[in-house]
């Protein structure tokens, strides 16, 4: 079914060119990298029969030639329907002024033909995203919600692996968002690699990625440097069959990072009005709601312009004139940012997948979008608006991930302790009385209920106790022979067990509000306590979060306002000594009455569990 575009109007000037079919290359802009070889085939026929029917689109780039990011099917087809009929080495091309409107054109023509495959939107979402296009004209261009939006572009940011993975269709969409939990290059490449030959679950990618050791090709390890860990106290292990090096302390290796980055960040702050820390490895402007300014680009000089043009111009260039016409192209390219920019502007830092430092910007805040627009530093003010419906995250999607587990956990140990309810669950799943889609996963594989640092979780055996199962047992008939000689009550024990593992949060419903108010309703009947069950520790939580959420938590609990030096002294630790005093509220009587609480704190504590952003 073809999707129905409602593109946002651009005033935009556009010229109509005829182009040289040797001067035109399809643009990385272009959604559609890849055409089927015989459809081409059809099309360059119908070229030579009746000739171009319909004009190409695209920019000119530094070279003089034209970027074609729309009309790809029908440039392929020209570069075979040539070769019968010269003319047609002569097309009309809509030239589009900038990068931005091309992008913008190729959106609109391509979702017109045709619905994209998730990789293509993640692309093409990702690009309009970088070009300065707001997730509202996003999702009107492609006919979609903001929600929708905001899905795809969150995985923008997937190590390209899995990104080339999901392109090749070798995993799913559901497999590929199983990746964002982790930063790990090797673990990332070793589970990708599992999924495609195994066809493993999103599931069991999240368990297998979510293991607490960390390699050398972790991000982290690689912006940190093992010297640096090594003397700072962390241990090693190395693989005596490989070239693997594990770092063992993973809360170690994190406080580090947090620690250089600041820093690298610090170095920043003379240059911009503000510098902020990213700990991701991309930072979601989209859902902060900050507008990048576009700068001025670099005018070259007529000397640095003539020489450009020279080098162009030159057929057979020497290796030295090559990597000169590199370097005045990439200074064609740059950018600069005014005093007025800059004083209002600012970047964000954060380390790539090679683990290298980048500033990501400069953007403009919300609260400084309206002065922004009226200076003429950004186009529109509909970054701000999506500020206000998307708060900033403080919690990464492995926390949020983890968290799940813990509640899910929480969930299913009641529902353990509650069996003739857990019947009842199952009969009415299995009697078809809930819907076609039933209530339970049914799946021998649970989902994850254990969070990848499980330090202060009352681990529930019954609900791990078969992963290490075999694949199928070695004697079929044996085994369920053996099976049946147990107690009654064993086999009801097991069954109840079995299908409670299987129980997803929300039971797995795709309907959103009907599965939520129905385990909403469950939890409330069983009164469930996740806190009875789990500890927020150093490790699997405090040392995760960002320090000024460790801070904002410590005077809710305590009392201690900003302006006492209970919070002072709280504030100006380390982050690592921040965690660890939070783990002391927590676990620490003693310390607690030190603090002077009240009864009413002494219960917020026992009962605090971390409120979640979307």
């Amino acid at each position: 079914m073809n999707t129905v575009v409602a593109f946002p109007s651009f005033d935009f000037p556009a010229t109509s060119e005829i182009i040289d079919l040797s001067k035109l290359y399809l643009s990385p802009l272009n959604p559609r990298q890849n055409h089927d070889a015989e459809s081409i085939e059809l099309l360059a026929e119908s070229l030579v029969s009746c000739g171009l029917m319909q004009n190409l689109g695209g920019v000119k780039d530094e070279e003089g030639k034209v970027a074609i990011v729309f009309g790809g099917r029908r440039l392929a087809a020209l570069q075979i329907a040539v070769r019968q009929r010269a003319d047609l080495g002569q097309v009309p091309v809509m030239i589009a002024p900038d990068e931005e409107t091309a992008l913008l054109w190729g959106v609109a023509e391509n979702v017109a033909r045709e619905d994209m495959s998730p990789h293509q939107e993640i692309t093409a979402y990702g690009r309009m995203r970088e070009k300065g296009a707001s997730v509202t004209e996003i999702a009107s261009a492609f006919a979609v919600t903001e929600q929708h939006v905001y899905r795809r572009l969150k995985l923008a940011s997937l190590h390209p692996l899995v990104l080339e993975a999901l392109r090749e269709t070798k995993i799913n969409l559901s497999q590929a968002e199983a990746f964002t939990i982790s930063d790990d290059e090797t673990k990332i490449a070793d589970a990708l690699q599992h999924a495609i030959n195994h066809r493993t679950s999103a599931e069991t990618i999240r368990r297998w990625l979510a293991d607490e050791s960390v390699t050398h090709t972790n991000r982290k390890a690689r912006f940190v440097g093992i010297d640096a860990y090594e003397a700072a106290g962390g241990k090693i292990t190395k693989d005596l069959f490989g070239e693997e090096i594990y770092l063992n302390d993973a809360v170690l290796l994190g406080e580090l990072f947090a620690a250089k980055l600041e820093a690298a960040a610090k170095e920043q702050e003379s240059e911009w009005a503000w510098v902020e820390v990213c700990e991701e490895s991309s930072f979601r402007s989209w859902e902060n709601g900050y507008t990048q300014i576009m700068g001025t680009q670099v005018e070259l000089s007529d000397e640095q312009g003539s020489r450009l043009e020279e080098l162009r111009e030159t057929e057979d260039r020497s290796e030295a004139e090559e990597a000169e016409l590199d370097a005045l192209i990439a200074l064609r390219r740059q950018r600069i940012y005014s005093p007025a920019e800059r004083a209002l502007a600012g970047v964000v830092a954060l380390v790539d997948w090679q683990g290298n430092l980048s500033l990501d910007g400069p953007y403009v805040r919300p609260q400084d979008a309206e002065q922004a627009l009226e200076a003429g530093f950004i186009r529109h003010l509909s970054a701000a608006t999506e500020a206000k419906a998307k708060p900033k995250s403080q919690f990464s999607a492995a926390v949020k991930d983890d968290l799940k587990a813990i509640k899910l956990h929480a969930f299913q140990s009641a529902l353990c302790a509650n069996p003739k309810l857990a019947v009842s669950i199952i009969a009415f799943s299995l009697s078809g009385a809930a819907g076609g889609q039933g209530l339970l996963g049914m799946r021998i594989e649970p989902p994850k209920n254990v969070p990848s640092d499980a330090e202060g979780l009352a681990v529930n055996p019954v609900l791990v106790g078969d992963r290490q199962r075999p694949f199928m047992a070695d004697d079929l008939k044996l085994t369920f022979a053996e099976f049946c000689q147990k107690p009654e009550s064993e086999i009801i024990e097991a069954l109840v067990a079995g299908a409670v593992r299987t129980i997803h949060t929300n039971f797995g419903l795709s309907g959103g509000r009907i599965g939520t108010e129905f385990y909403d309703s469950i939890t409330k009947a069983m009164d469930v306590d996740t806190r009875s069950i789990w500890t927020p520790t150093k490790a699997a939580f405090w040392g995760r979060m960002p320090a000024s959420y460790i801070d904002e938590q410590f005077a809710l609990l305590t009392g201690y306002g900003m302006a006492t030096k209970e919070f002072s002294a709280f504030s100006n630790q380390k982050k690592g000594g921040k965690a660890e005093t939070m783990e002391r509220l927590f676990t620490d009587a003693a310390y607690r009455a030190a603090l002077n609480l009240s009864a009413d704190q002494e219960e917020a504590i026992a009962a605090w569990m971390p409120e979640e952003d979307a």
